[in-house]
């Protein structure tokens, strides 16, 4: 009887083995089939996230009794006017900026360059040894053969972020579709599950959904706030281009923990040019804006959120920047938020953590 029990438990443990090992193999598999289509997938994730942003309008609409298709031409004029607003007032002030970045480039080396000079100076009186002195002048020279390079390269970088104007186009379009048969694609979608299955499957869709749409929205209202924060608190305390650096800081807030720092840093370094005081200014406020981020606006806006540990939280930025760049900087945390509500879900029979932050 023990020898059965033991050879049941071997049996079991042997079945659970060849079933970690083929899901690792197949997941790993999948990620490099995704990983060689990568470039296929931008425009239908741009698409999915201007969907979760005009759901909730059309929705709406939808209920007051207007035809969804008319709805969504609605609320894409309304979008088209607000987009061309933007284009009118912030475009331009970007663009000159952005050229005037450009034509100071050279004093902004030369500063920096002095600044350098200054350090070395300051190491040469304090006796610092050679190996130390060496390494320094190579950290010197990888900096300034680095800042040639970002700046030749700022034009095609800007042109690619987003993967060009393909998806520019592509995008709205697939979006449009998504949008006006989004009943009838959910309708297709529960029809390929057994009827057994529908309930559960329908349960995980909308925690999926909470989610992700709460973080997709939230996230980008938030990073609206901030960057308008502190475009004009650079602009008041008298940065140069504040209203480039404010934008940059708001499009980065979107990538957590990393990039308020990047946003900034950048916003730092600029005013480091112009004085070391307002350097510190920048920092102050920075800081402050954070913390009034981190302690009131998120809390506000994101009532809800999926409950990821920040461990999670950083190495799922670290896996979807170095797989797919800043695309997946920016969708590693919806992801990792699909991936717990279908763990808790299928592997533990549990529901998703639902938390009140406000």
């Amino acid at each position: 009887m023990i020898d059965n029990d033991n050879t049941e438990r071997s049996h079991q443990a042997a079945v659970l083995f060849a079933a970690v090992i083929g899901g690792l193999f197949l997941t790993a598999l999948g990620l490099l089939a995704l990983f060689q289509i990568r470039g296929v997938f931008p425009p239908f994730i741009y698409a999915i996230i201007i969907v979760y942003i005009l759901r909730p309008i059309v929705d709406r609409m939808v209920d007051k009794n207007i035809p969804r298709t008319i709805a969504v031409v609605i609320v894409y004029m309304l979008a088209v006017i607000a987009l061309t607003l933007s284009v009118l007032f912030l475009v331009p002030v970007v663009v000159e900026q952005i050229s005037a970045f450009i034509s100071h480039f050279p004093d902004f080396l030369s500063v920096g360059l002095k600044y350098v000079s200054d350090l070395q100076i300051a190491f040469y009186k304090a006796s610092i040894p050679k190996s130390v002195d060496f390494l320094f002048d190579e950290i010197s020279s990888q900096a300034k053969s680095s800042a040639m390079v970002i700046l030749t390269r700022f034009p095609q970088t800007t042109a690619s972020l987003f993967g060009g104007v393909f998806n520019v186009v592509l995008s709205p379009i697939i979006a449009f579709y998504i949008l006006r048969d989004l009943p009838a694609i959910k309708k297709s979608v529960i029809e390929l599950f057994p009827e057994r299955y529908r309930d559960g499957f329908l349960h995980v869709v909308r925690e999926i959904d909470f989610a992700v749409g709460g973080f997709l929205r939230g996230q980008i209202l938030i990073s609206l706030i901030v960057g308008v924060t502190i475009s004009i608190y650079l602009l008041i305390i008298g940065v140069n281009f504040a209203v480039l650096l404010g934008l940059l800081a708001g499009v980065l807030n979107i990538i957590p923990y990393f990039g308020p720092v990047v946003g900034g840093g950048v916003a730092v370094i600029v005013a480091l040019f112009q004085s070391p005081r307002l350097a510190l200014m920048v920092v102050i406020g920075m800081i402050i804006i954070q913390q009034v981020d981190s302690a009131i606006i998120s809390p506000t806006i994101m009532k809800h959120a999926v409950n990821l540990h920040p461990a999670v939280v950083i190495f799922s930025l670290l896996v979807g920047g170095t797989l797919f760049g800043f695309l997946g900087l920016l969708l590693a945390i919806p992801i990792a938020a699909v991936a717990k509500a279908l763990l808790l879900h299928y592997v533990y029979a549990q529901p998703v953590k639902i938390v009140e932050e406000g």
